[in-house]
């Protein structure tokens, strides 16, 4: 979901940065002065650890020790005056910086996510310092991986990236985050004619971005309308939520849409209201949706700081349904958003924990046809070409 930044920026979450830990000893000096024997010790700082490169071998386990915090770790404790022994401390690995797109930031699964995560401890815990940086999804989201400026992205729609990969971008799929469009909604203005799917017909209706998931479901909603014997509507790229539903409210558009919590003030307020769910959409129920996926000389050289991205966004999305209330107060108050927390809770209602969880890529071979059905891709992807494209090596086991 794509280029334009929302007109009310999301804060992102806090970046984690903590410096290599340092710890060491010089040794004990024996001296004799006369008569006299007295022993001195002194101490002093090592140089702080260096990272050790991740090897894609070892994903699944989370980032190994430096050298140097392995040798002081196995270093013996110095003798003491009094002829005891002190431990000397273990140094803590250096967190592993991890450049991370994050679409529609103001959509409870990517910029809540990352702020629950944050605010938890997940991503340290897995040795990781993400660095978020907001993203209108879609196309954008993928520019941003391509180009290097971060290392990988969640919630970003399937279209896209097939698109890109046809044109040699270096990417690979490493996970589904969404299968099926329940946690989409689409709206009117309060005052609209429009109240159904049939009244789509001939109006104007928005997505995000070219290649996102909001594409793909009003291509979807269209194949809908097309079924009934009814005009298809017309299908503009507006922006980000914040963008379509100032669209909508100004009669630039005639329906928008967005995921939760996004609007639903403006629902609450009786500005717009809900015309049509993404649950409705059946033929998308059983596939993936939106994925998260990797600049591919970035997961060359740190798979396993891709494997330990998975497990801490799978640990905090489960932590998040267990605690609805307090996942949503960590992400206003680290957001600084207006909207109470009785509303921002509604967001889980549109959600479900099975298919919200990073997991393998669903229903690719009807994705592959869909894909050249709606135009954006020419031709569908060989076998070859879809092994290289999406990859499970990440997943937990």
């Amino acid at each position: 979901m794509n280029s334009r930044r929302p007109k009310q920026p999301f804060v992102m979450p806090k970046a984690m940065r903590h410096p290599a830990s340092r710890c060491g000893f010089l040794g004990i000096a024996k001296v004799i002065l006369l008569s006299g024997l007295l022993l001195a010790a002194c101490g002093g700082g090592a140089a702080p650890a260096a990272s050790v490169p991740a090897s894609p071998a070892a994903a699944a386990s989370k980032p190994a020790a430096s050298p140097a915090a392995s040798a002081a770790a196995s270093a013996k404790p110095a003798a003491a005056a009094s002829g005891g022994s002190s431990a000397v401390a273990k140094p803590a690995a250096a967190l592993k910086a991890l450049k991370l797109a994050v679409p529609q930031g103001d959509s409870l699964t990517t910029g809540g996510l990352a702020a629950v995560a944050t605010a938890k401890g997940f991503f340290k815990e897995e040795g990781l310092d993400i660095q978020p940086t907001s993203t209108a999804g879609g196309a954008t989201t993928v520019q941003a991986v391509v180009s290097g400026s971060v290392d990988m992205a969640v919630g970003t729609g399937l279209f896209a990236l097939m698109t890109a990969f046809t044109k040699g971008a270096p990417i690979q799929i490493i996970a589904s985050d969404a299968i099926g469009t329940g946690d989409l909604y689409w709206y009117a203005k309060a005052d609209s004619p429009i109240n159904k799917l049939e009244d789509f017909a001939g109006k104007k209706v928005a997505f995000t971005n070219r290649g996102s998931s909001s594409n793909l479901a009003d291509e979807a909603i269209n194949d809908m309308l097309k079924a009934k014997g009814l005009k298809p509507a017309e299908l503009l790229p507006v922006g980000g939520f914040p963008d379509q539903l100032t669209a909508v409210k100004t009669g630039q558009i005639d329906v928008g849409l967005a995921g939760p919590p996004a609007n639903l003030g403006a629902v609450e307020r009786g500005e717009i209201k809900i015309v049509f769910g993404g649950s409705d959409i059946t033929a998308l129920q059983s596939e993936t949706l939106r994925g998260q996926f990797v600049n591919t000389k970035y997961s060359s050289q740190n798979g396993d700081q891709v494997a330990a991205f998975i497990r801490a966004y799978n640990k905090t999305w489960h932590y998040m349904v267990a605690n609805k209330t307090d996942s949503v107060k960590l992400w206003k108050d680290d957001a600084k958003l207006q909207d109470p927390e009785s509303l921002l809770v509604k967001a889980f209602d549109y959600l479900a924990e099975d298919k919200n969880t990073a997991q393998a890529v669903k229903g690719i071979d009807l994705i592959n046809k869909q894909a050249v059905d709606y135009k954006a891709i020419e031709k569908p992807l060989t076998q070859d070409e879809l092994n290289k494209l999406i990859t499970t090596q990440y997943l937990p086991k």
